[in-house]
């Protein structure tokens, strides 16, 4: 059985670093485009029994539940790792066999991506998808679920290598574009304008009053 566990920030602080081209109800907005454009991947894929958002922010899972997923609130903000680590412990409790861990920045995923990372699965096996500058990781699949701990962060694709190197696993490697672009910046921003969004991320753009100002901050930028 395979789970999808989606860790989301409070939406307070959630894409700061996208405060210079949106205003705060901006980010939460489209935090929340990219949350239920998640989740509608994952149960149109037909390959996930259960989709776990797990956050701090009761808004956040109240849109999680209203979505058909199931919710788990952090007892306190310490960090994506720790997040993830408290959602691992219920899919294993839950008799899950694999994981996919699916950051809510990764807003491009499709249900035919998904039935492909889902469809590569080994046990023992460890499927990382890289970030677009080969630094960093998206999305991951793990079997079982606590295969090896997560290090989401600096530098995170190498170290997610060398823990399955630790426990005798060749991890695969899955360079999908669809799922190397994590929205961090302004650039990433801008990069997203100029991809085939999906429906929830599509609709904020039509609907973002600063969605000219975001095109040219982010072509300054770049």
């Amino acid at each position: 059985m395979t789970f999808m566990l989606i860790p989301v920030k409070s939406l307070n602080s959630s894409k700061s670093r996208l405060s210079s081209c949106l205003s705060p109800i901006e980010r939460r907005d489209f935090t929340l485009a990219m949350l239920k454009d998640i989740i509608s991947s994952g149960l149109k894929s037909g390959r996930i029994i259960e989709i776990l958002v797990i956050s701090y922010d009761t808004t956040v899972l109240k849109i999680a539940k209203q979505f058909g997923a199931k919710i788990l609130k952090e007892k306190s903000q310490n960090g994506l790792n720790n997040a993830i680590k408290s959602g691992i412990e219920l899919c294993l409790k839950r008799k899950a066999e694999s994981v996919i861990i699916h950051p809510v920045d990764i807003p491009l995923a499709t249900s035919e991506d998904l039935i492909r990372i889902v469809d590569l699965k080994e046990s023992p096996g460890v499927i990382i998808i890289p970030s677009k500058g080969f630094d960093g990781t998206t999305i991951m699949m793990l079997s079982p679920p606590h295969i090896i701990p997560t290090k989401y962060g600096k530098n995170s694709f190498i170290k997610h290598i060398r823990e399955a190197l630790k426990k005798g696993i060749y991890p695969q490697i899955l360079n999908l574009p669809n799922l190397s672009l994590d929205i961090d910046n302004p650039q990433d921003f801008l990069l997203l304008t100029r991809r085939g969004m999906n429906n929830y991320t599509r609709k904020f753009f039509e609907e973002c009053k600063s969605h000219q100002s975001i095109a040219n901050q982010g072509s300054r930028s770049l």
